[in-house]
């Protein structure tokens, strides 16, 4: 079941109407537990069969981690159970070379699974002993499908003993929402179609639109799962949960390795609780070090799909992460020696747009679906010559409507601006709780706004996100960038 569509819309005003009828707290995990079943499970009922079965494996695990008689013991239960849970993922991701699809969803709640399993090993939470509540965690309907990825040891806790939202608790829930929607119809998806106009046959252009595609990608991705990610966390602020975040203004970011803190951010702990620590994190040297941040983004590459491509991609990041770790000193001393503070706006700015670049040349290889393309439009970033710029129209890419192009480039300002606006967000944290939080610019912003210029300004988005979902293939522009992964 997709967010965007009008049988979500029923099925959530059921959910949350169901959910507020239940008056025992008790009892309140039994509705999100049948919400995740039929969300999980519409128009493919056997997919449930797989929640279920990560949800026994790790049922079962929990409860011989907890009553394990000696720390050996317990290490070896939790390897198995570990183990047997990602197998399931990885075991489908062979499969899906062959040409098996992938469940939609399946990594997101795998990580999920495993993260409640890691929580009871360290001692972080006691063994969950009731199965439905332990399958209402992994099958939670906001994240199943792209996350956030949660941690048991926050999401388990609210569930068991759950909290009625306040009345601005709704209201920022709602704003979220209609907000990843009017992201995702309004600029991911008005972006895709340029994007695909060059990447499907970047040989017929030169190196301006290769780069322009490239920028125009990052802003799209960010923009598709950013959006996805606000709607999953307004859905579970509307039913009374608090969900960690999942980004965090990247493209504000100075430095990769600030960047990739803040993209992505829960996937990003995953792999650092699990890949990146266990590995021995920064604890054993440096060489190690880097040898650790270059395995993460090697299973990270392998995780996002086949082909060479997606390791390439991986294996580049983690490069650029290491040379910018390594040459972090001699850059900031350079600066001292030339007398440039580093809070000079100027320099930031220059900053963050050499990291955006980065970014988004890293990511052609993602998006190229070959290494043969990603070179070639690579070939032709890097062959860039003044004389081009004569040639070179945006419209085109928009297939030469300069009423989209127009759209689109309003849109993306808005978004993007409204992003700025909205740093500071999300960085309270309680215990390494990420959460949103009710402070920023926007919100407080908006809240302050007379009630009448609110109701407008919502309708506005609603207005035109259902005018994009109407103008063009409805599963073309629902479909997330991430139900792939």
């Amino acid at each position: 079941m997709n967010l965007i569509s009008l049988t979500f819309a029923v099925f959530f005003l059921l959910v949350l109407v169901a959910y507020r009828l239940v008056k025992n707290p008790d009892h309140k995990y039994l509705v999100m537990a049948a919400a995740g079943c039929v969300f999980y499970g519409w128009g493919s009922p056997l997919r449930v069969v797989l929640l279920f079965l990560a949800t026994g494996i790790i049922y079962l695990g929990g409860l011989l981690i907890e009553r394990a008689k000696s720390p050996k013991q317990k290490r070896g239960f939790f390897t198995l159970f570990f183990a047997l849970t990602v197998a399931i993922l990885v075991g489908y991701k062979i499969f899906n070379y062959r040409g098996i699809s992938l469940p939609v969803g399946l990594s997101f709640y795998i990580f999920q699974a495993a993260y409640y399993l890691r929580d009871v090993y360290r001692d972080r939470i006691p063994a969950e002993h009731n199965f439905l509540r332990l399958f209402a965690f992994v099958s939670f309907f906001p994240s199943v499908l792209s996350g956030p990825i949660q941690k048991a040891r926050y999401l388990l806790p609210q569930l068991a003993s759950p909290k009625n939202p306040d009345q601005e608790q709704l209201i920022h829930g709602f704003l979220l929402f209609v907000w990843g929607m009017f992201v995702k119809t309004c600029v991911a998806d008005r972006l895709s179609g340029a994007v695909a106009y060059v990447f499907d046959a970047p040989g017929y252009y030169n190196g301006l639109y290769h780069l322009a595609a490239a920028m125009l990608f990052s802003i799209e991705l960010y923009a598709d799962f950013a959006g996805y990610s606000d709607m999953a966390i307004g859905t579970s602020a509307m039913l009374g949960f608090s969900v960690e975040r999942n980004f965090d203004n990247p493209f504000l970011s100075v430095n990769l390795k600030e960047l990739w803190n803040r993209w992505h951010v829960s996937l990003n702990d995953w792999f650092v609780e699990n890949v990146y620590f266990p590995l021995g994190g920064s604890r054993k040297g440096t060489v190690r070090k880097y040898c650790n941040i270059m395995v993460v983004f090697l299973i990270s590459g392998l995780w996002h799909g086949q082909g060479l491509h997606f390791v390439i991609w991986g294996v580049v990041n983690g490069i650029l992460l290491v040379i910018g770790e390594l040459t972090d000193g001699f850059r900031r001393g350079l600066r001292s020696r030339l007398h440039i503070r580093e809070d000079a706006g100027w320099l930031l700015w220059i900053r963050r747009l050499i990291v955006f670049l980065l970014f988004s040349l890293a990511f052609i290889f993602f998006r190229a679906g070959t290494v043969e393309a990603a070179l070639v439009m690579l070939k032709g970033i890097f062959t860039i010559r003044p004389w081009m710029f004569s040639g070179f129209y945006p419209q085109q890419m928009f297939d030469k409507d300069n009423v989209l192009f127009a759209t689109a480039l309003l849109s993306v300002l808005f978004f993007l601006l409204v992003q700025y606006l909205r740093r500071g967000e999300i960085h309270r944290e309680e215990n390494g709780f990420k959460q949103h939080v009710l402070r920023s610019g926007a919100y407080r912003r908006f809240r302050s706004a007379p009630a009448l210029v609110q109701m407008l300004c919502l309708a506005l988005l609603l207005v035109l996100s259902v005018f994009a979902v109407c103008s063009g293939d409805t599963a073309t522009n629902t479909k997330f960038i991430y139900f792939a992964f």
